[in-house]
């Protein structure tokens, strides 16, 4: 299934960060012990570099997408993207739908033996999550492509 550049770019913004945050509020009102404990609790789940590794499909997909496109710009490009970027961008997510009891008892619960093999195991549930959905995107795709077609056959 081929991308147009304006559906790569939407899945681009879906992917890296399902939402806006203005810049006043990602910088300005959160406590700062909340926000050094979500920085912890980031840093335990890895969440950046977990944000990083789906740009990094993103850019293979892309990649495929825009076979005209050189190597040595992709290669450039994903030298631009850093996991302390994303962390600006989800800093104030945690803080809008989580209290600061709430972050502490997910640090907690990181730091267990079954968080510890959450965080080891999340980067390839992730990585298999994301070609799962792209399969079902594509799926859902073509059934919809052939309900229509079979509806615009029936019309005629």
């Amino acid at each position: 299934m081929a991308f147009s550049i304006r559906s790569l770019v939407l899945s681009a913004m879906f992917v890296v960060c399902a939402g806006t945050v203005s810049p006043s509020w990602a910088e300005g009102e959160l406590n700062s012990q909340k926000r050094a404990d979500i920085q912890k609790l980031m840093d335990l789940t890895g969440a950046g570099n977990i944000g990083v590794q789906a740009a990094d499909q993103l850019i293979a997909n892309m990649k495929t997408a825009l076979p005209q496109v050189k190597d040595a710009f992709w290669v450039e490009f994903r030298k631009e993207l850093s996991a302390e970027e994303l962390i600006k961008l989800i800093i104030p997510l945690y803080d809008k739908h989580l209290t600061h009891p709430e972050i502490k008892e997910l640090i907690k619960f990181y730091e267990t033996p079954v968080g510890k093999k959450m965080i080891a195991v999340m980067p390839a549930i992730t990585a298999e999550s994301m070609q799962a959905g792209q399969q079902w995107g594509m799926d859902i795709a073509m059934r919809a492509k052939r309900k229509i077609e079979a509806q615009q056959k029936g019309t005629k």
